[in-house]
């Protein structure tokens, strides 16, 4: 059976990405595992901080905070989710905050001669958006921040995202994640995919 690590960056326990993650575990056929990156939502509130460049991963192999960041890199799963809303055509600031975090494998490899290496995942990207007016993620621009941030964390994770698996869910102000028609089906397809 597979297992499914599921990274929220939503600041909303029950908003629209937790909706579509609540589908997406519907149609799951396998384990999967919820960590919300900000702290307010997570039950031993942790979330994933901000690198602050304490400089412990030049003395220490790995990251020396301890928040959720060191469940994301415990590599005992097959296949990673990451879903964010976009808040003025980007991610998150939970999901900058992760980004950042993968300094420590820069400066392990630097100062340390480590280079970690994560077991082959599989991957999808959900970005939901209260408008349309995101050009990049309708593909009018190739400002498309959203998904090479996306893209960027799960390749960190050696999870390389396929065009197949990225599902972007515009317009939620207007048409509700319940009354979306086609949804459901985009991510029941998607499961399909990830085995």
């Amino acid at each position: 059976m597979k297992k499914a690590l599921i990274i929220n960056g939503s600041p909303k326990a029950n908003g629209n990405t937790m909706k579509v993650v609540n589908i997406f575990k519907e149609f799951f056929d396998g384990e999967t595992e919820v960590i919300n990156l900000y702290a307010h939502l997570s039950s031993d509130n942790k979330g994933c901080q901000t690198c602050i460049d304490c400089g412990g991963c030049e003395r220490a192999a790995g990251c020396v905070v301890k928040d959720k960041f060191q469940d994301i890199l415990r590599d005992d799963f097959d296949i990673i989710i990451l879903a964010f809303p976009i808040f003025y055509s980007n991610a998150t600031s939970a999901v900058f905050n992760l980004i950042s975090r993968f300094n420590f494998m820069y400066n392990n490899k630097k100062h340390l001669g480590i280079k970690h290496n994560f077991k082959e995942k599989t991957s999808a990207l959900i970005i939901l958006g209260g408008g349309s007016a995101c050009e990049s993620l309708q593909g009018c621009s190739n400002e498309d921040s959203p998904i090479k941030q996306g893209r960027f964390i799960l390749k960190k994770l050696n999870a390389p995202l396929r065009d197949d698996n990225i599902i972007t869910v515009l317009n939620t102000d207007d048409i509700k994640i319940e009354d979306n028609n086609g949804l459901k089906e985009q991510i029941k397809r998607l499961t399909a995919r990830l085995g």
